[in-house]
């Protein structure tokens, strides 16, 4: 006797895996992001020790005050608080605190955003105050490239809020969510440099 149609089915086949394709994507822009502030540091460290071996000032005495990169620093150590809470909500399928999370998020990086404008006013450093040194015109550049990497952050991480609040991400769907955090530990990691090498040291 033949076996009924339904015992000789096949089972039905196993879901195809999401490529990772944002997440990858992310990862070399946030290592090519690094490489660029890496070859940047160099170049500053370098110029910093020739002209103070030539017996130049490097930065006008004074001029860079600790308490405002510090207070950004500590700004930006918040947000990595902020940004693994909502790894850890959309992990337990808690949108509303990812979305809150996020949204803390975006404040932290704007007031970095506006802080880092306010440093430069407060420095009221001129690209040819000193024209033997190169100090004002790499640290304006160094500073405005980390500026403008902590807005796509922030962009990014607007886009993956966006979508988070659509339901297009859960626990077992959070690439996006896991890109942007990836990207924004990157900013922070990048500022740390800075507070040290720029702020600090001098």
């Amino acid at each position: 006797m033949d076996a009924p149609n339904d015992m000789l089915a096949l089972p039905p086949a196993a879901a195809v895996p999401r490529p990772r394709t944002l997440m990858v994507g992310t990862v070399f822009a946030s290592v090519t992001s690094v490489m660029f502030f890496v070859a940047m540091f160099a170049i500053y460290v370098g110029q910093r020790q020739q002209t103070r071996a030539a017996g130049v000032e490097w930065f006008p005495e004074g001029a860079i005050r600790l308490p405002p990169g510090g207070m950004m620093m500590m700004t930006l150590v918040l947000s990595i608080g902020t940004m693994a809470w909502v790894q850890q909500a959309i992990k337990n399928d808690d949108r509303r605190s990812a979305i809150i999370a996020f949204a803390i998020t975006m404040v932290l990086g704007g007031s970095i955003i506006n802080q880092t404008v306010f440093y430069w006013k407060d420095m009221g450093l001129g690209i040819s105050d000193n024209p033997a040194s190169d100090a004002a015109m790499l640290m304006y550049t160094i500073t405005g490239a980390h500026m403008f990497m902590t807005i796509v952050g922030l962009v990014f991480i607007f886009l993956m809020t966006i979508r988070t609040l659509f339901g297009q991400y859960n626990s077992r769907q959070a690439d996006g969510i896991h890109a942007a955090a990836f990207f924004w530990y990157s900013v922070v990691a990048v500022y740390a440099v800075i507070w040290y090498a720029i702020y600090i040291t001098k």
